[in-house]
C-alpha cells in the first residue's frame, strides 16, 4: 500500500515505520565536574604562549 505525502513523492509504509524507528536521543548520563574541563584551558594556554611566541599569530599582520 503507498500513501501520498506530498505532491509527487509516494512513501510505503515499511519508509514510514524506518522513518520513525531513525530518531536518535542521546541517552549518556557521563556527567562531569566543572574542573575536568580545566585541561582543556591550560592546552588552549599554552597553545596560546607557543603561537605567539613562534609568531604563528601576530597582531602585525592584521
Amino acid at each position: 500500500m503507498k500513501t501520498q505525502t506530498a505532491p509527487f513523492q509516494e512513501t510505503t509504509i515499511a519508509e514510514l515505520t524506518r522513518q520513525k524507528d531513525a530518531i536518535c536521543v542521546n541517552e549518556s548520563k557521563i556527567e562531569e565536574k566543572w574542573y575536568h574541563n580545566l585541561k582543556y584551558l591550560f592546552i588552549g594556554i599554552a597553545f596560546g604562549i607557543v603561537f605567539v611566541k613562534a609568531e604563528i599569530i601576530s597582531w602585525f599582520r592584521i
